[in-house]
């Protein structure tokens, strides 16, 4: 305990005393740790978010998952699950219904954030473990409706209902799309804003 954190004594007698994570530790958190609930989880990701913005300036900074890192045991080949059609369609059917849903009623269906926050940990996870590989399977596997995962990403980047929330992520993900199909990437991304150029 002493080599992550550091005790932080009781101010009184009524109070209990606490360990505050050191800063060299914090590059270890993983937000998505399966045994936080999804407050925990938003909690950590604003406490991360509030040190990447401090560190790099960057106003809405991207929390990248780790890899996996898995050189031992029975589940080495547990990052395999990235070049899964059987994952790809899991995560293309989160994110499509919930844009489908969006768009017939109106209004974000219930647990939209909590399903669109957990495909896009997945894509992004697999996008770190298995860039080349999951980014061909994304852009050629079709689904319904004839679209592709990237189709469903770029509808996600367009979509005025969580395009704020998500933004900063759906960026990243199709950066790491682009470095490997940058073709089907160009073709299907939203088009960057015209910028006007005042004459005088």
């Amino acid at each position: 305990l002493k080599e992550v954190a550091n005790f932080k004594v009781p101010e009184s007698t009524a109070d209990s005393g606490l360990y505050e994570l050191k800063d060299e530790a914090f590059d270890e958190v993983n937000p998505f740790f399966y045994h936080h609930t999804r407050n925990k989880r938003e909690e950590v990701e604003v406490v991360l978010k509030n040190r990447l913005k401090k560190r790099t300036g960057v106003e809405d900074p991207v929390i990248v998952p780790k890899p996996l890192e898995i050189t031992m045991g029975p589940f080495t080949t547990l990052a395999s699950v990235f070049e899964s059609e059987v994952l790809l369609q899991v995560v293309f059917y989160g994110i499509f219904n919930v844009i489908r849903i969006t768009a017939a009623t109106g209004a974000a269906p219930p647990s939209a954030e909590a399903i669109l926050d957990q495909c896009l940990h997945l894509l992004m996870l697999a996008l770190v473990e298995r860039p080349q590989s999951f980014s061909y399977i994304s852009v050629n596997k079709i689904f319904e409706e004839n679209q592709t995962l990237l189709d469903v990403i770029c509808s996600l980047e367009r979509n005025s209902t969580y395009h704020k929330n998500y933004k900063s992520r759906v960026q990243w993900i199709l950066s790491q799309f682009e470095l490997f199909q940058p073709q089907e990437v160009q073709a299907r991304k939203a088009p960057e804003p015209a910028v006007q150029v005042d004459p005088e």
